[in-house]
Parts: C-alpha cells; sequence; structure tokens
C-alpha cells in the first residue's frame, strides 16, 4: 500500500528532442516537423534541416551529406536534378533510405520539392534502369515513401532509341503545390542518372 501523501503511480518521462547539423544554419522559430507514412507503417522523420525526432527511444537517424552529387539531366528547354541530401545509418530503421531534393522543369513551367525514398526502391530503381539502358526494354520507376510526393517513370518513347521521362512532383505541407511534365532524351544521356542511381548517396 502506498504511504500516506506519495502517487501510487510511478513518473514516467517522455524525451522528444529536435537537432540538426552544425554545418548547416540555424533554424528558424517554430520549425516544423511532419512524419511521413512508410507503405510498411513505419514512419519516416521530415524536417526543415534534417535530423532527430524521438518520442522514447530513438527511431531516425539521418546523416547529412557534406558534398552532395548532384545528377542532372540538362538542355535548353528541360532540366532534371536529383540531390541526396541524407542517408539512413546501418544501425537504425531507416538504414541506407535517402532524402532527395529534386527539381524539374520543362520550358517556363517549374517544381521543387523534398521526398524520402527507401533504400530497396532506389535498388529496384537502379536495376530496371539499367536493363532500359543496356537493352532499351521495360520501365524504370523511383517512387517516394510516401505517395504523390515523386514519380519519376521511364520507358522507350519510339524505335529511334529515345526515352520518356515523365515526373510528377508533390508538396504535401502548407503550402501545397504539385508539378508534372514530360520530355523524351536519347539513350545515351541517361548515363548520369544510371551512375547517380547505382550510389546516390556519394559525396561529389
Amino acid at each position: 500500500m502506498a504511504q500516506a501523501g506519495a502517487s501510487a503511480v510511478p513518473w514516467r518521462l517522455t524525451f522528444v528532442c529536435i537537432c540538426q547539423p552544425a554545418a548547416r544554419p540555424a533554424a528558424p522559430p517554430n520549425i516544423g516537423v511532419v512524419m511521413r507514412t512508410r507503405r510498411n507503417g513505419t514512419h519516416c522523420p521530415s524536417i526543415d534541416y534534417g535530423g532527430i525526432m524521438v518520442s522514447g527511444s530513438i527511431k531516425n537517424i539521418w546523416t547529412p551529406r557534406s558534398v552532395p552529387l548532384t545528377m542532372r539531366l540538362e538542355s535548353p528547354s528541360h532540366l532534371l536534378e536529383l540531390l541526396a541530401t541524407e542517408v539512413g545509418p546501418q544501425d537504425f530503421s531507416s538504414a541506407g533510405d535517402i532524402r532527395i531534393e529534386i527539381q524539374a522543369s520543362v520550358g517556363e513551367f517549374s517544381g521543387k520539392t523534398t521526398c524520402c525514398v527507401e533504400a530497396h526502391e532506389m535498388k529496384r530503381f537502379s536495376s530496371s534502369l539499367s536493363q532500359l539502358y543496356s537493352s532499351f526494354q521495360g520501365t524504370a520507376q523511383l517512387h517516394s515513401i510516401s505517395p504523390g510526393e515523386l514519380s519519376l517513370p521511364l520507358s522507350p518513347a519510339n524505335s529511334r532509341g529515345y526515352v520518356l521521362i515523365q515526373v510528377a512532383l508533390a508538396k504535401l505541407i502548407s503550402p501545397q503545390r504539385t508539378f508534372s511534365a514530360e520530355f523524351e532524351v536519347d539513350l545515351p544521356s541517361l548515363a548520369p542518372l544510371l551512375a547517380w542511381s547505382r550510389n546516390p548517396g556519394a559525396d561529389a
């Protein structure tokens, strides 16, 4: 029996902390955190400058890249740029997952967003892209953890060796934005994308 004046319910402490890489600028007040849900029910935290969000235990730590390698497909009429800014370390549930900044433009229209891509999704995309590049057959598709943030399918456009690239981007936090476009490139132009997909977390 509990003594008089003492609580019968033990204390329970819950820690919530947000950290940010020292090399990045100081976070503004009221920094926002969005928990994005993976297809398997676990979560991927998104924070303006990257970092840690925990409640009771550490579940995700993202390692910012010092000098990230940028993949760029560019011509006078279009641009596709992919930049892996952070990678989940091997000892955590987010191991190998990648946070990517994507920018695309066609003519006067452009879009930009940030999303998370699971490690196995990137490997699958790289394998499909390698087949497309070597045999000019099949479709390679890259999708974000949160449906709709990034959709990037590539497929043969015609028999003359051109590839159709379709890109759809969405910013799911306020203010919400969407962007979609498509353009064609010749098959050899995919070499930088193929190299990047094999090791997107490499430093430049």
